[in-house]
């Protein structure tokens, strides 16, 4: 996310170079801002973008939304496809398990991603997720 906000989406063809992203099913995609993370996922056969947030929903989420769709638009141009963006959804991940710390962000960001990608649902009492900390603190 960082190389495409300041570079251009052009910055990261060359990861992409062997793989068609529109063949995936999710793409998981980390997002860093100073002093905090958080999720976006995209599922290409459902055209949406969300963003998962253990702080909330922000303004910065829907602009990570807006870069990804442009970098969609950019990969799709570069395949010879085009791609009708008012197909495409950006939602906001509602009804999730949120932190209760200052600490847990990066813990929520693998929480969200795992249960995305098992097809669970994302809201489970914060204790769950304090265990999966432990877990990846081991």
């Amino acid at each position: 996310m960082k190389k495409i906000s300041s570079a251009g989406e052009g910055s990261v063809k060359r990861w992409t170079k062997n793989v068609n992203i529109f063949d995936c099913s999710l793409i998981i995609i980390p997002v860093h801002r100073p002093g905090h993370w958080s999720l976006v996922i995209v599922s290409v056969p459902e055209k949406t973008i969300t963003c998962f947030n253990s702080l909330g929903p922000s303004t910065v989420d829907q602009t990570c939304a807006d870069i990804i769709m442009k970098y969609l638009t950019c990969e799709a141009k570069a395949r010879g496809r085009s791609l009708n963006t008012q197909e495409w959804k950006t939602e906001m991940a509602k009804n999730v398990t949120m932190q209760n710390n200052s600490i847990d962000c990066g813990v929520f960001v693998c929480y969200y991603a795992r249960m995305v990608s098992e097809g669970k649902r994302c809201s489970h009492p914060p204790s769950v997720v304090h265990g999966m900390r432990l877990q990846v603190a081991k």
